[in-house]
């Protein structure tokens, strides 16, 4: 299974929101402003129960694309791209919609044990 470095969504979360290019990497400003935002999304996602692995370590595959678009949208603002707001509130209502389909399908194929009286 795939898994991802934080770097990769600072940088994946700027190319979403539009500044960066495909060939460019995010100035150390930038990259600490955005490693703040995913601190801060990532806190508040654990304690609703919806990132199920250690936060400050490797992101799982399918948890890279909800999680891009979460962050990107609290970047809208700090990097002057109001206009993109709507999309950007969209894309991350989204995101969090597929956190709670993973956290529930996490549940519903969690095994119970019988009572046995």
């Amino acid at each position: 299974m795939a898994t991802y470095q934080r770097e990769e969504l600072v940088r994946a979360a700027l190319l979403e929101i539009g500044v960066l290019d495909a060939n460019e990497a995010p100035d150390a400003a930038d990259a600490v402003l955005v490693n703040d935002r995913i601190q801060q999304k990532f806190e508040l996602l654990y304690e609703e129960g919806l990132l199920p692995f250690d936060i400050d370590g490797e992101i799982p595959g399918r948890y890279f694309g909800p999680l891009t678009d979460i962050v990107a949208e609290t970047l809208l603002l700090p990097f002057g791209k109001a206009g993109r707001a709507a999309i950007g509130i969209k894309n991350a209502e989204r995101g969090v919609a597929q956190l709670w389909k993973f956290r529930e399908k996490a549940d519903f194929d969690t095994p119970t044990q019988a009572c046995p009286y």
